[in-house]
């Protein structure tokens, strides 16, 4: 038997891991436009935004302002009370003025020039971010309401959301799965009152639940998600590479609550690029051996994101070397060849160097290094043996 030292040249590693991140809820800007048209009149007069979210008054008329505050008694013999929040003064045309609401509540203005001709407006602040919902276990308060049920049986809510489930009745659980088989999300155990349990919802979607005493009595429940999902499905999780490595990152998404607007991958904190329409996918070209992270964000119309990430290792591919050649009658030829560790690699054999023809014995990706390959059916003399490096997927 003879050994043919060699390799074919070929491609880039990477090793990957995926983490999924909560989905948030992004700022918002509302724009309120000042006298638009020659009116006295803001446009539009409610505003219904969440804390955190601005507000840009645009002047299209003249001598207005945006004051906040109140009046008492009725326009046209109004008084006005302004409350310090916010007062733009008074401008015309072109002109912007610009606050922002940290904080819930309701917030009434108006012109302080033109308040008693009707010109107010009203801005409704609703508190953003995680909120808390509750389902009642067994429930037993509610007339012709059977004691083997959650109420409500189905539950809607934002991703960040927490479900607190309490119990008032005795012997039921909050299980997660359908028709008695468990998902595995969260299980509470069996509980009587005065228990409760609490699950917080870091992705969309629709989670089914039942109690695991009583399901069989149609106690069921729902909670439904809802927000964006991202997944980056390419790399896969723990591929490897080799340098120079070149691939594709691909990103599916989707939205329960709406629709999807746009994907924006990043290398690190640096963005690459954002696609608006599926697939998405970004390509990336030549990296040396180093660590890297790279990430997708799905934005849908809502203003709910999501996010996932994946490392990938790139490493400088290893000469291949053979060696250990060992032929253990009557047909078993084994040998060691050197290789880099989640790169992938093919064994070929051949009875004659001039034919050309390469039959394949294996193809497989490197667990360690070196790596034994044995061929318990060598025939043939002579014999040659090849291994090269495949190409990155």
């Amino acid at each position: 038997m003879k050994i043919i030292k060699g390799f074919f040249r070929l491609g880039a590693a990477s090793a990957v891991m995926i983490v999924s991140n909560p989905l948030m809820v992004s700022a918002a800007t509302t724009n309120v436009l000042v006298g638009t048209g020659g009116t006295l009149t803001f446009s539009p007069k409610m505003v219904s935004i969440n804390t955190g979210d601005t507000i840009i008054w645009t002047w299209q008329g003249n001598f207005h302002s945006t004051t906040s505050g109140t009046l008492s008694g009725t326009p046209p013999s109004a008084t006005a009370h302004p409350d310090g929040i916010w007062d733009s003064g008074v401008f015309n045309q072109p002109h912007s003025f610009t606050n922002s609401f940290p904080t819930a509540g309701t917030f009434p203005f108006y012109c302080s020039l033109h308040f008693n001709s009707s010109m107010t407006g009203q801005v409704d602040v609703a508190q953003s971010g995680p909120k808390t919902v509750t389902v009642f276990v067994g429930n037993t308060n509610l007339a012709g309401t059977a004691a083997d049920v959650f109420v409500p049986p189905v539950t809607n809510a934002n991703v960040g959301d927490r479900v607190v489930w309490v119990w008032e009745g005795s012997f039921h659980s909050t299980t997660s799965g359908t028709n008695g088989t468990a998902s595995g999300l969260w299980d509470s155990g069996v509980n009587s009152p005065s228990h409760s349990f609490t699950n917080t919802f870091a992705s969309a979607g629709s989670f089914l639940y039942y109690c695991s005493v009583h399901f069989s009595l149609g106690m069921t429940g729902a909670v439904n998600i809802a927000g964006a999902t991202v997944s980056l499905t390419n790399p896969v999780n723990n591929a490897t590479f080799s340098a120079p490595a070149s691939f594709t990152l691909a990103a599916t998404a989707s939205s329960s609550s709406g629709t999807v607007t746009n994907v924006e991958f990043f290398q690190g904190a640096a963005p690459l690029g954002n696609v608006t329409t599926a697939p998405y996918t970004f390509p990336v070209n030549n990296l040396a051996a180093a660590d890297y992270t790279f990430s997708a964000v799905a934005a849908d119309n809502s203003g709910l994101t999501a996010t996932n990430a994946v490392t990938v290792h790139v490493v400088t591919p290893v000469a291949i070397v053979l060696s250990g050649a060992q032929f253990l009658p009557p047909s078993d030829f084994r040998f060691n060849y050197t290789a880099n560790p989640g790169l992938s690699y093919i064994v070929q054999r051949t009875s004659s160097l001039s034919s050309g023809s390469w039959t394949t014995l294996v193809t497989n990706v490197a667990g360690s290094s070196p790596v034994l390959f044995d061929d318990p059916a060598a025939s043939g003399n002579p014999g040659y043996y090849r291994v090269g490096r495949l190409p990155n997927p």
